[in-house]
């Protein structure tokens, strides 16, 4: 952030942005705002004239790099807790019959992997190593163009040899 002489209201707009980390929060709060949308463009003004960044932001937050993948580390190992649902029961004399939905019960939790989670902290990793990018580029060097062309031709010459 740029070392400028700040208002009480700018300085008190980037001590609520720190804890909400919201701008439109810290605007509303700071400059007593009656609606979001005013709001808003007070807090775009705000973070363009203090030069705001999100990585200072983060910074100021607390949230350094190690801190970050320490929790991507524990979300991409996330497990939910799930119930077993019992349809069937015994009865007194030893026998098996099936329980009414409504009666089922749950007395039986397992933790099992959270894929959707993991998932989500694989993707979040690569993309942040820069592994995996939003948009792909399908593009061909001139080098691949060249063999995927002769490729072809030799594909026509022996589909046509054959049709003789």
């Amino acid at each position: 952030m740029a070392e400028k002489k700040l208002t009480i209201k700018q300085a008190k707009f980037l001590k609520h942005l720190t804890l909400t980390g919201s701008p439109t929060e810290a605007a509303m709060i700071a400059y007593d705002c009656k609606d979001r949308n005013s709001a808003k463009v007070i807090a775009c003004e705000n973070l363009t004239k203090l030069n705001v960044s999100f990585n200072d932001l983060m910074d100021k937050m607390g949230l350094s790099d190690e801190e970050l993948t320490g929790h991507l580390k524990r979300h991409l190992k996330a497990k939910k807790t799930i119930g077993y649902l019992h349809n069937y029961k015994k009865t007194k004399d030893g026998k098996v019959e099936k329980v009414a939905p409504d009666e089922s019960v749950s007395n039986e939790f397992i933790d099992v992997d959270d894929h959707a989670i993991q998932l989500k902290a694989a993707e979040l990793g690569f993309k942040l190593r820069g592994k995996l990018r939003d948009k792909v580029d399908h593009s061909l060097d001139d080098d691949t163009k060249v063999l995927l062309k002769r490729a072809l031709e030799r594909r026509k010459k022996k589909t046509d040899g054959k049709k003789d």
